[in-house]
């Protein structure tokens, strides 16, 4: 205990949360069925990666099976914690977990094809256009932090997206990416 004396509260949370995420995430009943799904916690909370032996082709359904052989194994998967799909932060996603018990939908991303391939309740197969948040957070991981600057002339939400460590902004209006800056990187940054 004496490790964390010196640690600032909120360095310590953001700790906590993510042991109780990565904890909550391998012993769930969705973990042990997906168990060739990798979360790396450093990088994203919204995108894991397939293992080698993903996906169990036992297990799947028709619609999962027929994707498999359209276009083989997915680059990503992407972890579905609300019903948008929206990018989640490390701690939103801790209180989400917290407050839902069933399994979280999962959805394949193929970057090359620049495809999502969303399987509905009733297991029907849906490919959409993969999305320029979601393509950066595949590539880049979680932004360390997102500043939200709505035009009030245009109506129009623009976001910076910050990558300290990589030395990158990313700007985003109404989603779409716009543009890029690079800046010296900064080293390791605690996402909140």
């Amino acid at each position: 205990m004496a490790v964390f004396a010196d640690m600032p509260r909120s360095h310590f949370r953001l700790i906590l949360a993510a042991l109780i995420l990565y904890s909550t995430l391998c012993l769930s009943p969705s973990c042990r069925k997906d168990r060739n799904i990798h979360l790396d916690l450093d990088k994203s909370v919204n995108v894991a990666t397939p293992g080698k032996d993903f996906p169990a082709e036992k297990n799947l359904v028709a619609s999962k099976k027929q994707t498999l052989e359209l276009y083989g194994k997915p680059d990503f998967i992407h972890l579905w914690w609300s019903r948008d799909g929206r990018i989640h932060t490390l701690l939103e996603v801790d209180r989400t977990m917290a407050a839902r018990r069933k399994d979280v939908p999962k959805s394949w991303i193929y970057l090359d094809r620049n495809i999502e391939i969303i399987f509905d309740n009733n297991q029907e197969m849906r490919e959409i256009p993969l999305v320029d948040k979601l393509r950066t957070v595949c590539l880049y991981g979680d932004p360390d932090e997102v500043k939200l600057m709505p035009d009030r002339a245009t109506g129009a939400l623009k976001e910076n997206w910050h990558y300290f460590g990589q030395g990158l902004i990313l700007l985003f209006e109404d989603g779409s990416l716009k543009g890029q800056q690079r800046h010296t990187p900064m080293g390791n940054y605690i996402k909140r």
